[in-house]
Protein backbone atom coordinates (compact mmCIF):
# COMPACT_ATOMS: atom_id res chain seq x y z
CA UNK A 1 0.00 0.00 0.00
CA UNK A 2 2.95 2.29 0.45
CA UNK A 3 3.61 1.99 -3.26
CA UNK A 4 0.22 3.34 -4.39
CA UNK A 5 1.67 6.83 -5.01
CA UNK A 6 4.28 5.22 -7.27
CA UNK A 7 1.50 3.55 -9.25
CA UNK A 8 -0.14 6.94 -9.70
CA UNK A 9 3.15 8.19 -11.12
CA UNK A 10 3.15 5.25 -13.52
CA UNK A 11 -0.35 6.27 -14.68
CA UNK A 12 1.31 9.41 -16.06
CA UNK A 13 4.05 7.54 -17.94
CA UNK A 14 4.46 8.27 -21.67
CA UNK A 15 4.32 4.55 -22.58
CA UNK A 16 0.81 3.11 -22.78
CA UNK A 17 1.95 -0.33 -21.58
CA UNK A 18 3.24 1.14 -18.31
CA UNK A 19 -0.01 3.09 -17.82
CA UNK A 20 -2.05 -0.01 -18.60
CA UNK A 21 -0.25 -2.23 -16.08
CA UNK A 22 -0.42 0.48 -13.41
CA UNK A 23 -4.17 0.80 -13.99
CA UNK A 24 -4.67 -2.97 -13.80
CA UNK A 25 -2.61 -3.10 -10.62
CA UNK A 26 -4.73 -0.39 -9.06
CA UNK A 27 -7.83 -2.38 -9.99
CA UNK A 28 -6.54 -5.52 -8.30
CA UNK A 29 -5.36 -3.62 -5.23
CA UNK A 30 -8.78 -1.97 -4.92
CA UNK A 31 -10.27 -5.37 -4.09
CA UNK A 32 -7.96 -5.97 -1.14
CA UNK A 33 -7.64 -2.39 0.13
CA UNK A 34 -10.70 -0.52 -1.06
CA UNK A 35 -10.55 2.40 1.36
CA UNK A 36 -6.89 3.26 0.79
CA UNK A 37 -7.24 2.86 -2.97
CA UNK A 38 -10.33 5.07 -3.13
CA UNK A 39 -8.56 7.77 -1.13
CA UNK A 40 -5.75 7.74 -3.69
CA UNK A 41 -8.25 7.71 -6.57
CA UNK A 42 -10.15 10.70 -5.21
CA UNK A 43 -7.08 12.64 -4.14
CA UNK A 44 -4.63 11.96 -6.95
CA UNK A 45 -6.18 10.16 -9.94
CA UNK A 46 -9.39 12.11 -10.51
CA UNK A 47 -7.49 15.45 -10.58
CA UNK A 48 -5.48 14.02 -13.50
CA UNK A 49 -8.68 14.19 -15.57
CA UNK A 50 -8.49 17.97 -15.40
CA UNK A 51 -5.05 18.27 -16.95
CA UNK A 52 -5.97 19.52 -20.38
CA UNK A 53 -2.46 19.91 -21.70
CA UNK A 54 -1.09 16.42 -20.92
CA UNK A 55 -2.92 13.68 -22.80
CA UNK A 56 -1.12 10.84 -20.99
CA UNK A 57 -2.39 12.02 -17.60
CA UNK A 58 -6.00 11.86 -18.74
CA UNK A 59 -5.51 8.52 -20.47
CA UNK A 60 -3.94 6.97 -17.37
CA UNK A 61 -6.67 8.31 -15.09
CA UNK A 62 -9.45 7.04 -17.34
CA UNK A 63 -7.85 3.63 -17.69
CA UNK A 64 -7.36 3.38 -13.93
CA UNK A 65 -10.98 4.25 -13.16
CA UNK A 66 -12.17 1.89 -15.87
CA UNK A 67 -10.04 -0.94 -14.52
CA UNK A 68 -11.34 -0.48 -10.98
CA UNK A 69 -14.95 -0.40 -12.17
CA UNK A 70 -14.37 -3.53 -14.26
CA UNK A 71 -12.85 -5.48 -11.37
CA UNK A 72 -15.54 -4.41 -8.92
CA UNK A 73 -18.39 -5.18 -11.32
CA UNK A 74 -16.89 -8.61 -12.03
CA UNK A 75 -16.77 -9.35 -8.32
CA UNK A 76 -20.37 -8.22 -7.92
CA UNK A 77 -21.50 -10.65 -10.61
CA UNK A 78 -19.54 -13.50 -9.04
CA UNK A 79 -21.12 -12.91 -5.65
CA UNK A 80 -24.70 -12.48 -6.84
CA UNK A 81 -26.86 -15.52 -6.13
CA UNK A 82 -29.48 -14.80 -8.80
CA UNK A 83 -28.97 -16.69 -12.05
CA UNK A 84 -30.34 -13.92 -14.28
CA UNK A 85 -27.70 -11.38 -13.20
CA UNK A 86 -24.79 -12.97 -15.03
Amino acid sequence: LDLLPNLVSCLRHPYCAVRHMAARSMGVISVAAALQTMQIIIGKVIPLLGTGDVLEDRQGAIECISSILYVLSSLHHLNDTKDKVS
